[in-house]
């Protein structure tokens, strides 16, 4: 406690008076008590041992033990920051080497799956172009034990792929394809949506080969039933257009009857 503290509290239990000589004693007789006091205080403390020097650092004052343990504390501090910073350094490092180990695999998983579609069994589903500058579109789609893959001509990256649940599967796709030509335009095999319906039994095989065998002619599809009196769409065949039409125009479209004169055949 300082001295002007403590005058301070204390001069509030002095007697005011009209007396003026009498107030000033009053308040001599208190600085010379406190200084006596503190004399006092600072022999017992020299003779005790326990007496440090203070010395003015900046705005404060600290004794040489106060300023070792402020020292102390930077220093700890210091040092759980840089253990912090170098822990954060070791697991951006690991990130990077678990990325480009991803990146690694996935270039030999990608190099290792052309390579087997080399000898995979594959369907071409050719959709031509009406303008000569402008390539055809060719889709292949691999079979394979484990999945279906689609890649387009032209692109290293699989338009679409599905993983096939067991080997049950492989062959029930392998045996629906040993009954069809497969140097033909089977548009219908570049299509996801197609081998997932046909994979989940919502495909009535029957009535869709009966499509393929008389209303698909090298691809081009016909919904069109032709009488003397004129035409009309045929509203069994157009269910199929789904899994006929340019596969990048029926993407995330749902389709019904009324929309086939319009659009299905601008698209086919």
């Amino acid at each position: 406690m300082s001295l002007v503290n403590v005058v301070s509290r204390s001069a509030i239990n002095i007697p005011v008076t009209d007396k003026e000589n009498s107030q000033k004693e009053s308040m001599k007789d208190i600085f010379s008590q406190l200084v006596k006091d503190k004399k006092e205080e600072y022999l017992t403390r020299i003779q005790n041992g326990t007496f440090e020097q203070s010395f003015q650092i900046g705005a404060g004052s600290y004794t040489e033990k106060e300023w070792k343990k402020l020292l102390m504390g930077f220093d700890a501090a210091e040092a759980k920051l840089r253990e912090s910073t170098e822990e954060a350094k070791k697991k951006a490092q690991k990130a990077d080497e678990i990325k480009t180990s991803d990146k690694d695999n996935k270039d030999d998983e990608s190099k290792a799956k052309s390579i087997e579609m080399l000898f995979a069994e594959f369907t071409t589903a050719t959709y031509p172009s009406n303008d000569k500058n402008i390539p055809d579109n060719i889709y292949y789609t691999f079979y394979t034990e484990d999945g279906i893959y689609c890649r387009k001509q032209g692109q290293s990256e699989f338009e679409w792929q599905i993983s096939l649940e067991d080997k049950a599967q492989y062959e029930k796709v392998m045996s629906y394809l040993q009954g069809l030509d497969l140097q033909d335009n089977l548009k219908f095999a570049c299509h996801e949506n197609f081998w997932q319906d046909f994979l989940n039994d919502k495909v009535d095989m029957d009535k869709f080969n009966d499509f393929l065998e008389t209303r698909v002619t090298d691809g081009m599809p016909n919904y069109l039933n032709v009488y003397e009196t004129g035409v009309n769409i045929d509203i069994k065949a157009v269910q199929y257009s789904k899994y006929m039409n340019l596969p990048d125009f029926v993407k995330n479209m749902c389709y019904t009857s009324e929309e086939a004169l319009e659009t299905f055949f601008r698209n086919r």
